[in-house]
């Protein structure tokens, strides 16, 4: 019964927030900015609800009205067509996202996502390494950049990176996880060599 009544109270509410955006996008009219903003938090409660192709739709408004700051409508734009598994859309977007606002380390990081899906690894490190430098304590990219390593056979760089998430936070069992597996990785092929 709580649940129920739980979904229905956010039902309620992501229909309130949506009538309000559409009523405030109205009432600013449809061209200006804060008809642009008001698609875009209109396309996040749309998001937040599992609504995927309505917040892909107010995004969309939200670009159309207001294209030269929309970086974040791009991006979040790119990350709901990634995972439609509409990877080329969504590197378009995350592209777009970075053209308006070239200090988006998210969009480096997410485009990096979709050449990594892609296994354009040699893209994704260098979107990941991007997104490193404008944001020197993501752990994501420091993990996501060391799986792209390991993947095209530099598992010292991976090892690396690996170390530099742990060193900002020590508790990510993942980020362990995958260190353990690389070590393990060099190890049997350590062994094999040997066998030789």
């Amino acid at each position: 019964m709580r649940s129920i009544v739980r979904n229905l109270v956010r039902v309620f509410t992501v229909f309130t927030l949506v009538l309000l955006f559409s009523a405030l996008a109205f009432a600013q009219g449809e061209e200006s900015e804060n008809a642009a903003d008001a698609y875009f938090k209109e396309a996040i409660a749309f998001e937040d609800a599992g609504l995927n192709n309505k917040a892909i739709e107010a995004y969309s408004k939200a670009i159309e009205l207001d294209p030269l700051n929309t970086s974040g409508a791009y991006n979040n734009r790119g990350l709901l067509f990634r995972k439609k598994g509409m990877i080329e859309k969504a590197i378009r977007d995350h592209t777009e996202a970075i053209k308006l606002n070239a200090d988006n380390a998210f969009a480096y990081s997410n485009r990096g996502n979709c050449y990594f899906e892609l296994k354009k690894y040699d893209k994704a490190i260098l979107d990941y390494t991007k997104a490193i430098e404008l944001n020197p304590e993501s752990v994501t990219a420091y993990k996501n950049r060391g799986v792209a390593y390991g993947n095209i056979g530099r598992y010292e760089k991976e090892i690396n990176d690996y170390e530099s998430a742990l060193a900002i936070d020590p508790n990510n069992y993942e980020v362990r996880d995958y260190l353990e597996q690389t070590y393990e990785t060099l190890k049997a092929k350590s062994l094999k060599k040997m066998k030789r």
